[in-house]
């Protein structure tokens, strides 16, 4: 005899779906299905043998650069969060904050003396004060070490690039004055490349033809080349700091996932011109998703990777790492970068509520050197969020109340969003407008009293001897 139990309706409807659907009872049913490959089997072999002949790619201790010392990515991760811990805490409490600023300042002097072997070491200010500790999370990890730079040296086939592109590591952040806090990548590169604003001749005609045909007026291609200066040419190559992988005249990042402004710089390639981007791209061994995100193929294996897998693969090896400046040198990716960096830096259409309303800054800022010194800022950082604030306080100051006076004031404003260059001095760029002068308001004008009219003589005699005064 069975034993019968009802059922419940929740159970009565898994059993429904179960009935008509049942790929409910698979494990990874509610979780994301595997994204298809980018590259066929056939295409991964092509780019494995590709790179894998003989002269493609040597790894040697370079012959240049000796041992030198240098921050360590642990330290300089852990600096970062010092920073920003610090810079808050003097807003709050200043005799903390300079206590741990004093105790830094005196701490890395020390460590970088004896990782130097100096004969002579500044005052060991001894371990971190405890609440510094509690606010960052860790102990002060080593700050400096002995590093021997490598290179590496990527040779493509003669009919693909006629030179080899050569890269080393261990970039020399010893030598600066003030410690850098965002080297991320030990085995990371630089290659800044040619700015474009320093073009000329047949060039510089190629580049402006370059930005005429993705769109741009005169007046944008001058921002976008002044920005530039701060980042580098088309082919300017990072891969050591915070950015992940950061490449080209704007610097376009991958971020840490892949997903980042670079990924939507190949994805326009690939969608405008899928020849060039197949020819420049793909048969070395790059790709990228129809949602934005880097692929890569294993040069060494064969196998696809992507999100934050693909964009390691880039920094560690050399080979995908010289596909992206080999592709600087064509138009295609010319004009990918140029079409992101308009769409996706420029502050022009950017809003921000100001007073009662809502300011667009195209209709504020008007001049080349003051959207230069706006897209410097949102290229850098990221965002102009204190543009908001900063309007604001030159409203109250100048008394104004509608914001399309704002316009007039244009000069003050971008004097207070300067950020890496100072634009306002650069005279290639079209200028603010002189601001109107204050006009004092007049002093009130004063009526004298009336003269008080003549009086009669007081009927009292003045006493013998004495005068009046």
């Amino acid at each position: 005899m069975s034993i019968f139990f009802p059922l419940s309706r929740r159970s009565l409807l898994l059993s429904a779906l179960v009935t008509f659907c049942p790929l409910v009872l698979c494990t990874g049913a509610a979780q994301e299905t595997s994204p298809v490959p980018s590259f066929t089997d056939a295409e991964r072999d092509a780019v494995r043998v590709y790179w894998n002949g003989a002269g493609r790619y040597t790894i040697l201790p370079s012959p240049d650069a000796l041992e030198r010392v240098n921050v360590t990515v642990e330290g300089s991760t852990w600096y970062l969060v010092f920073t920003k811990i610090v810079a808050a805490c003097r807003k709050t409490d200043p005799i903390t904050a300079a206590v741990w600023q004093g105790w830094w300042d005196q701490h890395v002097a020390m460590q970088k003396a004896v990782v130097s072997g100096a004969s002579v070491l500044p005052l060991d200010p001894g371990p971190a004060p405890q609440g510094l500790v509690s606010a960052v999370g860790t102990t002060c990890p080593p700050l400096y070490e002995k590093v021997t730079p490598t290179r590496y040296t990527v040779t493509f086939a003669p009919n693909d690039a006629p030179m080899p592109f050569v890269y080393e590591d261990g970039i020399d952040f010893g030598k600066r004055a003030a410690y850098y806090g965002y080297y991320r990548q030990k085995n990371g590169v630089i290659r800044p490349g040619k700015r474009v604003r320093d073009a000329s001749g047949d060039e510089k005609q190629r580049l402006e033809a370059i930005f005429a045909k993705a769109g741009r007026t005169d007046f944008e291609r001058r921002v976008l080349q002044a920005v530039s200066q701060y980042e580098g040419g088309f082919e300017a190559i990072n891969t050591y700091d915070t950015g992940f992988v950061s490449i080209g005249f704007i610097q376009f990042i991958t971020a840490v996932d892949g997903t980042g402004s670079l990924a939507e710089v190949l994805l326009r390639y690939k969608t405008d011109d899928p020849a060039g981007f197949q020819n420049d791209f793909r048969r070395f061994g790059i790709d990228v998703s129809p949602n934005s995100v880097l692929v890569c193929v294993n040069a060494a294996t064969g196998t696809e990777t992507r999100g934050a897998e693909a964009v390691r693969q880039v920094i560690d090896d050399k080979r995908l790492t010289a596909v992206f400046e080999r592709a600087a040198a064509f138009d295609g990716f010319r004009l990918a970068q140029v079409a992101v960096a308009r769409s996706h830096y420029w502050p022009g259409d950017d809003t921000f509520p100001v007073g009662s309303g809502m300011v667009r800054v195209g209709d504020v800022i008007r001049s080349e050197a003051g959207m230069a010194t706006l897209m410097d800022k949102k290229v850098n950082r990221g965002n102009i969020r204190d543009f908001a604030d900063v309007a604001g306080r030159i409203m109250t100051e100048r008394g104004l109340t509608d914001t399309r006076d704002l316009a007039k004031y244009e000069r003050s404003l971008i004097a207070a969003m300067k950020y890496r260059g100072d634009f306002l001095a650069d005279a290639s760029l079209s200028q603010p407008e002189p601001e109107p002068t204050p006009v004092p308001s007049p002093s009130p004008s004063v009526t004298p009293p009336p003269s008080p009219l003549p009086t009669a003589p007081s009927p009292v005699a003045t006493p013998p001897g004495k005068q009046k005064r």
